[in-house]
């Protein structure tokens, strides 16, 4: 059985995820650039307490529940602390709110044990 690493793994999760929202987050709008390192900050916590309940052998839920859940409420997470302070357009929230549902399905996807 394989070490599973949750620090490293949440460390390339936050920096995916930063390189995401860096496609749309100006560093010459200082509210939105203070508002991504708040969700990043965020996204740490959420993304180790979500690594670790996957990781956990003993948890006793359904963890597919509890890992979709988590990644549908990205989606508003991201709407309310980040793209409330930049002009978006909503096919361009959209695209990237997909992509770091991608990421954090990739991160769990990374500690899951190999069948």
């Amino acid at each position: 059985m394989s070490i599973i690493n949750i620090s490293d793994a949440v460390k390339n999760l936050v920096a995916a995820v930063s390189a995401e929202l860096k496609l749309v987050i100006s560093d010459t709008l200082p509210a939105a650039v203070s508002a991504e390192a708040e969700y990043i900050a965020n996204l740490e916590e959420r993304g180790t307490a979500l690594l670790q309940t996957i990781a956990d052998p003993t948890f006793q839920g359904d963890k597919l529940a509890f890992c979709l859940a988590r990644l549908k409420d990205e989606a508003p997470i991201l709407q309310s602390e980040v793209f409330s302070f930049i002009v978006i357009g909503e096919g361009a929230a959209q695209n990237i709110i997909n992509s770091i549902q991608n990421i954090l399905i990739s991160t769990v996807q990374s500690i899951l044990p190999v069948a």
